[in-house]
């Protein structure tokens, strides 16, 4: 389960021909995400949080694995695009 923890710093997203620029406004990073990639931060950081199950959703319905979906989170993690916690039981 991954549970979004804070998205309180502004990010722009510009749209190129094949992918995607984010751009976080306050640490002035800037990465590049495929169509696929985008689609699926959008649906976790707009859901707020998200089960296995809707990970696994997300990444058969985008034709990935789902290691590619935690590899993107904690790529955006790491980047300072999302800020999560993982694993935690929210009954």
């Amino acid at each position: 389960m991954v549970k979004i923890v804070s998205t309180d710093f502004p990010i722009r997203v510009v749209e190129k021909t094949d992918f995607f620029y984010l751009f976080n406004t306050k640490t002035f990073e800037t990465i590049s995400l495929d169509k696929i990639s985008i689609r699926i931060f959008e649906k976790i950081k707009y859901k707020g949080v998200c089960t296995n199950d809707e990970l696994n959703q997300y990444a058969k319905i985008n034709n990935v694995s789902e290691k590619d979906v935690w590899a993107l989170i904690d790529f955006l993690q790491i980047n300072q695009f999302l800020s999560v916690s993982k694993g935690l039981n929210y009954d």
